[in-house]
């Protein structure tokens, strides 16, 4: 790392250079990231980030700048240049390093917790278009979905999931009425997994990593949320009876959910694509193939079902 080494501590040095560089880390949580942890030898009351992006990736930035404005629990902007962020370092650690560890109350806890983070962050910005935080919007949400979908299934071309990639994007566009209705377009963070939610003594601290931010549907967050906790334990009514405190489903949610969970499904085949049996939870690359397809026609299934 010593090349990185080199151009951190040039990067700090522009930003402050009385600060006397005392470590550089990496997080332990993520397959793959640019983020570094510093620490400071003149000065153990700071810890800074710097992540390194390329020249057109300000969605986090932007989204952090916001939020920040209302005092939720996101890192400071600092400093911002064309390929680095430096940021606050939030206290805590990441809920995916002690989940297993915490009581059933616990766990309630905090998943009533983020309930209300997430109802009260798309409570509070709400947009008159849908679209992206780099100014690009879209006349509804219907033609942002499709956009998405368009653009995720283009990158299964020439890869082991080229013909299932066709299929989900046939099925999707078949089934695209059910969200052709007028919305509430609201601030996403659409990445909140257990690595990105920050936690210290039963109490969220942080919410990190909010790179594939979008105003869009809320329903289409809540789904990748229950995906990502929900799914095989009871915290799901927790979670929601918090978040609809601040913001209510509308009917028909339940059928909706299936068709985003769908959706969601192309996040796992391009995190197989991408990182092969590091990221195969069942052994080799073909067996976690089999258990997507598996997984999505179970999902198709239960779409028809909710009809």
């Amino acid at each position: 790392m010593t090349e990185k080494s080199d151009l951190i501590k040039k990067v700090i040095s522009e930003y402050d250079c009385s600060l006397e560089i005392k470590s550089i880390s990496r997080p332990n949580d993520g397959y793959s990231n640019s983020v570094h942890l510093i620490t400071f030898a003149n000065n153990s009351q700071v810890e800074l980030v710097v992540k390194f992006t390329k020249p057109d990736e300000v969605t986090e930035v932007i989204f952090y700048r916001l939020t920040n404005e209302s005092q939720f629990p996101v890192p400071k902007i600092l400093k911002s240049a064309e390929n680095y962020y430096i940021a606050s370092k939030l206290s805590g650690v990441s809920l995916s390093q002690v989940l297993d560890s915490v009581t059933h109350e616990q766990r309630v806890d905090i998943y009533r917790q983020l309930g209300a983070f997430v109802g009260q962050l798309h409570a509070k910005y709400t947009f008159d278009k849908c679209g992206y935080l780099n100014n690009r919007y879209f006349h509804s949400w219907k033609e942002m979905f499709r956009h998405i979908i368009e653009k995720q299934i283009l990158q299964f071309k020439g890869t082991i999931f080229e013909e299932l990639g066709n299929k989900i994007h046939q099925y999707l566009t078949r089934n695209i009425h059910i969200i052709d209705y007028e919305i509430t377009p609201r601030l996403l963070h659409m990445d909140l997994h257990c690595g990105n939610i920050l936690v210290s003594n039963g109490q969220l601290t942080g919410i990190l990593d909010a790179e594939d931010a979008l105003i869009g549907h809320n329903e289409y967050e809540l789904m990748r949320i229950e995906k990502g906790h929900f799914e095989g334990n009871d915290y799901r009514d927790d979670f929601l009876s918090s978040y609809t405190k601040y913001v209510k489903l509308d009917d028909g949610y339940e059928q909706r959910r299936w068709f985003y969970s769908l959706s969601r499904e192309i996040v796992g085949m391009q995190c197989l694509i991408r990182f092969g049996e590091q990221y195969a939870q069942t052994g080799s690359v073909e067996e976690e193939k089999k258990f997507i397809e598996d997984k999505i026609q179970s999902i198709v299934d239960s779409f028809f079902r909710s009809e």
